[in-house]
């Protein structure tokens, strides 16, 4: 399949560089869209992550009629924002998180595309009043966390418009 394709790739692109004595050249892959994301876990601790596969374009090596619908929004989410929960074993358990700061940074520019305020003054003013009263109302538990998939919710719910489409 396509992992032999690629490697029949890799293999004559190798043979092509030694042939014509370029051999202090490198064969790198292709940066992929689901490469790994320097963050942190909750607690604080760095890690990197890789976004999940639902919520990943998948290969750059797929033909667009190969590849599987994700969601854009979960995907910046996740790589830009969001840091990933731990186990009891201390290994990543795959549920991603935004504490305050993130989800604010996350939500800003929504805000300021869909309120159409008029000038970044007004747009402070407007998180400042809105933002941490929803961001409470989201997080019942009171921890400091949301997880990554409320924050269409809390988005939408900044422009007060449930039918959004955000993306």
């Amino acid at each position: 399949g396509a992992d032999m394709k690629t490697f029949s790739l890799a293999s004559a692109l190798a043979l092509l560089l030694v042939d014509h004595g370029a051999t202090s050249l490198r064969l790198t892959e292709a940066p992929s869209p689901n490469a790994t994301q320097a963050t942190q876990f909750i607690d604080g601790k760095p890690y990197h992550h890789k976004v999940p596969e639902n919520y990943s374009p998948g290969s750059i090596w797929l033909k667009d009629y190969e590849r599987q619908p994700y969601d854009t929004l979960m995907n910046s989410l996740i790589k830009d924002y969001a840091k990933e929960g731990k186990g009891e074993d201390d290994k990543p358990n795959g549920k991603f998180f935004l504490d305050r700061k993130g989800a604010l940074a996350a939500s800003t520019p929504f805000v300021k595309q869909h309120m159409k305020l008029k000038d970044d003054k007004a747009l402070g003013e407007y998180m400042e009043r809105e933002f941490n009263e929803l961001f409470d109302h989201f997080d019942v538990l009171g921890s400091g966390w949301l997880e990554v998939e409320q924050m269409g919710r809390l988005i939408k719910s900044l422009c007060h418009d449930q039918t959004l489409n955000i993306q």
